[in-house]
């Protein structure tokens, strides 16, 4: 397998930017159902309360928050336009990164989103 490769830095920009993009619009739909089941749950809570005068388990109130990475792929994007170089040598583990979209949070982010897809 290769150690690095150098790539367009054009080329580069275009498939983080559209990334970033992917990764923007995933995020925004799995925070809308997360605050809308939040919601649910809190209204539950509240009820539960009312109703028997104590609150239910707190996992059934603290639901895990989507977080959004996109900070990230806006770094890379700064560090892209700010470089003079008209090809960037990446190494594998950067372009599993920047161009595979397989970052190290990527795991964690899908779980936590697809929890809400599901629902």
């Amino acid at each position: 397998m290769l150690k690095s490769i150098q790539v367009s830095k054009a080329d580069l920009i275009a498939v983080v930017e559209a990334n970033r993009t992917n990764h923007r619009e995933e995020h925004q739909k799995a925070h809308a159902a997360w605050r809308s089941q939040q919601q649910s749950a809190l209204s539950e809570a509240h009820a539960h309360l009312v109703n028997n005068g104590t609150l239910p388990d707190r996992g059934a109130i603290l639901l895990p928050e989507p977080k959004s990475y996109e900070a990230e792929y806006s770094k890379a994007l700064r560090m892209l336009h700010m470089s003079v170089a008209d090809t960037i040598e990446l190494s594998a583990q950067e372009y599993e990164e920047l161009v595979e979209d397989n970052w190290h949070w990527q795991s964690a982010f899908k779980a936590v989103s697809a929890t809400y897809a599901r629902k």
